[in-house]
């Protein structure tokens, strides 16, 4: 495709906030070749105050058209999407790699784009696209991703990926830390224990794993622990902050959550499983310890030489089945804690000299 200005792309991110970091370099590279272009974005409800801070998206339009939304609000939400796009007539239309739903590839249908991108299986002969990528399954999500500009003939950028703070954001952030007793002179580690996702696996380390660890950091190098998530996870924090004692704060859906990546910024180190933090971690540069369960870290992980990963290699990784019918969990429980201390000790204390993976490969996706 020629190189134009004032070209109208959409963008269906009916996804969650990892996936729009994991696409934030293609974003990059669509703003550097399309000077003039104009992004509109479709995101669900839990997106909208991430999205709103990408700079590059002139349009963000909510999508409530889930199966958690009653009939006639997602019908009207449905139709209401199909008449934006009618009206802006874009030239391209992207659906992304995390993106796989009913509502997305209709509206990748009735749009008149010229050029429709999206990504099928490798049994699927009828797709809404005009450029079909297939899907790569032990290939890494940034890696797949960038395929997007090579199907638009655009030279692909580095691979940073970002997450929009701003100086309010931060502004919160040392309000809360100063509330809650943390000065600048204080090394914070910061925890996010719980997670789970669409599909229902939980791929929690155990709660009392991560509690035995954070009374471990805290006697060992006098750090304090903030323990992030959402409001929702909130009980989960409470439980692991009474074993861990009066050096471990709750910021758990106390503030946004660029707010709590503000705070990310003043951690000398994150423990996390695969989540949205994790992803935030790896784009803000937070020296992380990832734990790994029932998903792959070839597909999804972080690679570079203060990111570790953390996982057992069993015959059933990366999990077949919804890890929330698994009874015995082994690729969580089998974690134990005295291993995931080792490597947090090891950036702690500034000993790390090289990366560390563990039965993954996916420096190619390293930052």
């Amino acid at each position: 495709m020629k190189k134009q200005k004032n070209t109208r792309i959409l963008i269906i991110f009916i996804a969650g906030i990892g996936d729009v970091i994991l696409f934030t370099p293609v974003l990059n590279g669509l703003m550097k070749h399309y000077k003039d272009c104009e992004i509109s974005v479709i995101v669900p409800p839990e997106l909208a105050s991430c999205a709103g801070k990408i700079p590059c998206f002139n349009d963000v339009v909510i999508s409530e058209t889930s199966g958690e939304h009653g009939l006639l609000k997602r019908i009207i939400q449905l139709a209401g999407l199909c008449i934006f796009v009618l009206k802006k007539n874009f030239d391209i239309v992207i659906t992304p790699l995390a993106v796989n739903c009913a509502t997305a590839s209709l509206i990748s249908r009735l749009s008149r784009a010229e050029t429709k991108i999206g990504y099928t299986g490798s049994n699927e002969s009828r797709t809404p696209f005009t450029e079909s990528i297939n899907i790569m399954p032990f290939e890494h999500d940034m890696i797949q991703n960038l395929k997007v500009l090579e199907r638009l003939h655009i030279s692909p950028p580095d691979k940073k990926m970002e997450f929009y703070i701003s100086d309010t954001d931060r502004e919160d952030a040392a309000v809360f830390l100063k509330d809650n007793g943390i000065s600048d002179k204080d090394t914070l580690v910061a925890f996010h224990p719980v997670t789970y996702d669409r599909k229902g696996y939980n791929r929690n380390w155990p709660a009392d794993k991560y509690a035995g660890l954070g009374r471990r950091i805290c006697r060992e190098y006098g750090a304090k622990i903030i323990i992030l998530g959402s409001a929702g996870e909130r009980k989960a924090a409470e439980e692991i902050k009474a074993v861990i004692g009066d050096r471990a704060i709750v910021q758990s859906g106390k503030t946004s959550i660029h707010a709590a990546a503000a705070t990310l910024e003043r951690c000398k180190l994150l423990v996390c499983n695969d989540s949205s933090i994790m992803h935030i971690g790896a784009a803000i540069g937070v020296p992380m310890v990832a734990i790994w369960g029932p998903t792959d870290p070839r597909r999804r992980g972080h690679s570079g030489r203060d990111q570790v990963v953390i996982r057992k290699e069993l015959p059933c990784s990366p999990c077949r089945e919804s890890l929330k019918n698994c009874e015995t969990r082994e690729c969580l429980t089998q974690i134990p804690v005295e291993e995931v201390f080792e490597s947090c000790s090891e950036i702690l204390s500034g000993k790390r000299e090289k990366q560390i993976t563990r039965d993954a490969d996916f420096s190619d996706a390293s930052r």
